[in-house]
């Protein structure tokens, strides 16, 4: 146990900052805070793609709530 809190310390002190200096992650960085983007909190709101799956989760569910809930 205490290796793999050492391996996740290490990656999380040392080894992801590190990556973060690197060039092209530091400008993909920048180029989401330029966006408005916080890199270090991602959420799938943020992503182009969800509203028309979220649209099509919501009419199945509206369209087919009893069988989804078993009512």
């Amino acid at each position: 146990m205490l290796l793999a809190l050492a391996a996740g310390a290490g990656l999380w002190g040392f080894l992801l900052p590190w990556l973060g200096q690197r060039e092209a992650i530091a400008d993909h960085i920048e180029l989401q805070r330029h966006h408005g983007i916080d890199p270090s909190a991602m959420y799938y709101s943020e992503l182009e793609t969800l509203p028309p799956i979220v649209h099509r989760l919501e009419k199945l569910h509206t369209t087919n709530h009893a069988e989804l809930w078993g009512r």
